[in-house]
């Protein structure tokens, strides 16, 4: 219910919760691109902030990614394909194109 009613107060009540905020830029005629570029700036100045992952994230990243590698080609090998069933899928391309050259060898003999 509280919401609802800061809700209706509307802009009356903006200037409460914009108190304290260090970097304020006002748009206006004047308003020029670096000081929207120096608004936007993410702030390098955070000590306590560190980028990117520690050392020992580092090590487990590592680690999932070999383990990932490792069952990804694990999956691999049991789709490919044996001796035999190399073996048959040749003998059935071959076999499919003789039926398809005497085919067409009939209907030019048949006109």
């Amino acid at each position: 219910m509280a919401v609802i009613e800061e809700a209706r107060e509307g802009e009356e009540n903006l200037d409460k919760y914009f108190e304290g905020v260090e970097k304020l830029v006002k748009l206006d005629a004047n308003t020029d691109l670096k000081q929207l570029e120096e608004f936007f700036k993410d702030s390098d100045d955070d000590e306590g902030v560190v980028d990117g992952p520690t050392e020992a994230e580092q090590i487990m990243l590592k680690e999932d990614i070999a383990k990932f590698k490792e069952g990804v080609k694990k999956e691999r090998e049991k789709y490919q394909p044996t001796a035999a069933e190399k073996i048959l899928a040749v003998m059935k391309s071959i076999i499919l194109r003789a039926l398809a050259f005497y085919l067409i060898m009939w209907l030019f003999k048949r006109n």
